[in-house]
């Protein structure tokens, strides 16, 4: 829950709890897979999806492969593969 007001905040969490079984969490630390970080100091919020892109590059067994930098140029899909081995061409992502 957001809100500019500490008095408008903490009376609408006290609706709520009187009307739902609620539990105050704290501080958003993720949210949908995309990892919070707040600096109350400098007022400044980051997203991180590291966790997310970590896990497909499980997934794909990618996780001790060379980074390659993006965009690549314009090349042809057989010279791709040469930059890129073993990259999964014919493989679904769910």
């Amino acid at each position: 829950m957001i809100s500019n007001s500490l008095i408008s905040h903490n009376s609408c969490k006290q609706e709520l709890k009187s009307a739902f079984p609620i539990t105050d969490l704290g501080s958003m630390t993720y949210f949908l897979g995309i990892e919070v970080k707040r600096n109350k100091s400098l007022g400044i919020i980051s997203l991180s999806q590291s966790q997310y892109i970590d896990s497909i590059l499980k997934h794909f067994d990618m996780v001790h492969r060379k980074p390659i930098f993006t965009p690549l140029p314009n090349i042809h899909a057989s010279c791709a593969m040469k930059i890129v081995p073993n990259y999964p061409t014919k493989q679904k992502i769910y």
